[in-house]
């Protein structure tokens, strides 16, 4: 696991820098690619948060940072990335997601305790990660403003607005859909 922060800075660095790069679009969608990794640094991050007892509850059940110390990711997880216009540093982190059932948007708990939502922001840089089993990620445009998928599937073109306001907005996005059972 020691090396998942080298990795990290190698292939997300530039994106981490106290002005957002100019070649930004280009490094975004370059550091898409590797969703997994950045997907496995973020988890291991809200390990050490539930660990270091900051959050009143730990967010990540011990089957999945067992699983991550195998280098595996949970089933029904997503990494998103994005530009913040308002840069900073910190989480947000909820035990719960945003499902939408029809129009009707409402908070939703997983009963194994295994659904969340956290944003890490780095500066510019905004990764939204998330778990939500038996739900589909959706999301909500902000200003016509969406983010970069990044892992379990990618972006397939380059769109230029994947930009928000900061990490609220990034995510009050990030929603979820109900699957018929």
């Amino acid at each position: 696991m020691s090396d998942l922060e080298g990795e990290f800075g190698k292939n997300v660095g530039m994106l981490v820098e106290r002005q957002w790069p100019r070649l930004s679009t280009t490094l975004l969608y370059l550091a898409a690619e590797h969703g997994e990794l950045i997907g496995k640094w973020a988890l291991k991050i809200l390990v050490c948060i539930g660990k270091a007892g900051a959050k009143a509850k730990k967010i990540v059940s011990d089957e999945m940072a067992h699983a991550l110390k195998d280098g595996k990711l949970p089933a029904d997880f997503y990494v998103r990335l994005g530009h913040l216009k308002n840069p900073g540093i910190g989480t947000i982190i909820n035990p719960y997601v945003h499902a939408r059932h029809g129009t009707v948007l409402r908070r939703r708990a997983h009963r194994d305790g295994v659904a969340f939502k956290a944003v890490i922001a780095l500066n510019h840089l905004a990764v939204g990660i998330s778990s939500a089993p038996e739900m589909k990620q959706t999301f909500v445009p902000f200003e016509g403003a969406l983010p970069v998928m990044a892992y379990p599937e990618k972006e397939n073109s380059e769109r230029e607005n994947y930009s928000f306001h900061d990490a609220g907005t990034f995510e009050a996005c990030l929603e979820f859909a109900e699957q018929p059972r």
